[in-house]
This record gives C-alpha cells, structure tokens and sequence, in this order.
C-alpha cells in the first residue's frame, strides 16, 4: 500500500532492529544451541538491541501518526 518507490527512515529503522534479532536466531539454530546457551546469548546480544529499539520506539511514538501504515 505505501508502495515501493516511497522510503521510510521510521520503517527502516524497524526493520533493521527486527534483522538483527532474527540473525542472532539464525545463529542459534544454526549452531544447534542448547536452551540455556539460546538464553545465555539473547541476555548477552539481543537483550542489547531492544532496549535501543525501546529508546528508539519512545523516541518516535509522537512523530508517527496512529492511523498510518507505519501506526499501525
């Protein structure tokens, strides 16, 4: 719907952050780690990334208008 040629810094951004978990994931099964190593390395790497996906949500909440795509 927002088409393809139409950039988002906000989505962007979002999308990096998700990347970044899905990767660590990708790296666990990858490596077939055992529940407590998964645990050990989402405390250690991902636990890192959403606390700045956090600040970076707080920051933008007000600047993202609730019924656009991105809003929503």
């Amino acid at each position: 719907k927002a088409g393809a040629n139409k950039k988002s810094d906000s989505a962007d951004t979002a999308l990096n952050f998700i990347g970044q978990l899905y990767a660590l994931e990708r790296k666990a099964r990858d490596k077939e780690l055992s529940p407590d190593e998964i645990y050990e390395m989402r405390q250690k790497h991902a636990k890192p990334i959403l606390i700045k996906m956090k600040i970076w949500l707080d920051t933008c909440k007000d600047q993202v208008p609730p019924k656009s795509l991105l809003g929503k």
